[in-house]
């Protein structure tokens, strides 16, 4: 029978939405692989598992399958308070374990022991399920076992996941902060991106519009009175155009909008090498307040005492295959789409410009020939449409260079075939200094991507400077 499996944290800090979003992912799992009915494997610890069982039995009906570490009654000893081991005998006194990790107790109970047997339960729900949902904060593993090592294990086992991110009572603050600086530089640099491109397509308007005034007084500016309104028109076009390019550059917005997007990229990367536990290199930076963060970064990962060679793997082969989703969304739907269509109406614009001149070009010598024939191509509609065409071809030409499409997807081609040869390369990889070398690798072609999309990615090799 199809199977959902939950790992996830104990202290939660909204209960209420952990269930609202574990129940719209549910829902949505189901629909998606076309089945009704669902076993939920649980380990019932306090928190996400409890949440997870009973949703999964208040609004589906599911059957609870509870898994354990070990026996019942030394797993109650986990729980903080009288009422969290009330409610886990409950729910075993309707749902009895169908499997216990380590069914026999050793002469002496350490951490360690402890640690494994959650970490092997943990790896007994991903290998029995169909789909595996994660309630993460995105904080690194403190130890063996815990719901970031099994939602590594889970990862790299190719298991269908949903992460569904969630915050904790006991937050970890660099992680915290991290995310808070690239969600304000994502933001920053969204607001001068769309504020660029704004200035840009006002000024490729107003421009446009001059032409169009300029070609219509042309035609049939036939009084004095309709000449000077058109003219009135086009040199108001050109005083806007000549506003906007003043504002546009007094702010900076193309710079700002280069400068946040390096900077979100820059803290994305920082919260990759700190929750591999992978020191940062560390180098001066224009960007103020980013190498403060990233000392604090290295100073955390200089004072662990826990690192997890397989959460590490996680991180940096997550990273490869979101990385290689969104270049190949680039390629096709992004850049492919837009480009493509944006070809094909320019070849029209052409082909029209083409039609105009042969249309002129026949009227003239059929006039020539017989000045009597009942239909002519009106010598007005030439000139406008031999002024205005041309204009929309080089506003559509300006569009282009703005978006940058050829450039674009020349960058992900490149990038895509990085990673394809990273990939290979991690599939090789067996010691921590290996994958240490690789993220610095990723991270420098990451960053060059982003300071020049014309990179040729060939060398590679030098640390990035991510500060």
């Amino acid at each position: 029978m199809f199977s959902i499996a939950i790992t996830g944290h104990r202290e939660l800090k909204d209960k209420k939405r952990v269930e609202e979003e574990i129940k719209a992912a549910i829902k949505t799992i189901l629909q998606k692989h076309g089945v009704k009915r669902f076993n939920a494997l649980t380990s019932l610890a306090t928190g996400a598992d409890t949440v997870f069982a009973d949703v999964a039995e208040k609004y589906f009906h599911a059957k609870v399958k509870v898994v354990v570490p070990f026996d019942a009654d030394e797993y109650k000893n986990d729980f903080k308070d009288e009422s969290e081991r009330i409610a886990l005998a409950s729910w075993l006194s309707k749902y009895p374990a169908i499997h216990t990790v380590e069914p026999v107790l050793p002469h002496v109970i350490n951490r360690q022991w402890r640690d494994e047997a959650y970490f092997n339960c943990g790896k007994y729900l991903v290998d029995n399920c169909n789909v595996l949902i994660v309630i993460w904060n995105g904080s690194p593993p403190a130890g063996v076992g815990g719901t970031a090592e099994v939602y590594a294990y889970a990862y790299l086992k190719k298991k269908e996941t949903w992460n569904l991110n969630a915050e904790t009572i006991s937050q970890d603050i660099i992680v915290s902060d991290l995310k808070h600086e690239k969600s304000k530089a994502d933001n920053s640099a969204m607001f001068w991106k769309k504020y660029f491109h704004g200035m840009w397509l006002t000024c490729i308007g107003c421009a446009f519009a001059a032409a169009s005034f300029f070609a219509a007084r042309i035609a049939y500016g036939t009084t004095d009175a309709i000449k000077l309104q058109l003219i009135v028109a086009e040199f108001s076009c050109v005083v806007v155009v000549l506003i906007i390019t003043l504002i546009s550059k007094r702010n900076k917005a193309h710079k700002n909008f280069l400068k946040y997007r390096l900077k979100a990229e820059k803290l994305r990367l920082l919260e990759i090498f700190y929750v591999s536990r992978i020191p940062v290199p560390i180098s001066d930076s224009e960007i103020s307040g980013l190498k403060n963060l990233a000392g604090r970064v290295n100073d955390s990962i200089l004072s662990t005492t826990y690192t997890s060679d397989i959460f590490t793997c996680f991180t940096i082969k997550k990273l490869i295959d979101e990385q290689k989703k969104y270049h190949s969304n680039r390629i096709n739907k992004r850049i492919g789409e837009s480009g493509n269509y944006f070809e094909k109406f320019l070849s029209i614009i052409a082909g029209l410009f083409v039609l105009n001149i042969f249309l002129h070009l026949t009227s003239g010598a059929i006039e020539f020939y017989d000045k009597e024939f009942p239909i002519s191509y009106p010598p007005s509609l030439s000139i406008l449409f031999g002024i205005t065409i041309p204009a929309t071809y080089a506003a559509c030409e300006a569009v282009r260079v703005l978006y940058q499409w050829k450039q674009q997807r020349k960058s992900s081609e490149s990038m895509m075939n990085f990673f394809n040869r990273t990939e290979n390369d991690f599939a090789t990889i067996q010691s921590r200094s290996q994958h240490e070398a690789l993220l610095v690798k990723i991270s420098k072609a990451m960053l060059a991507e982003n300071e020049d999309w014309h990179t040729s990615l060939l060398d590679i090799d030098s640390p990035p400077v991510l500060v």
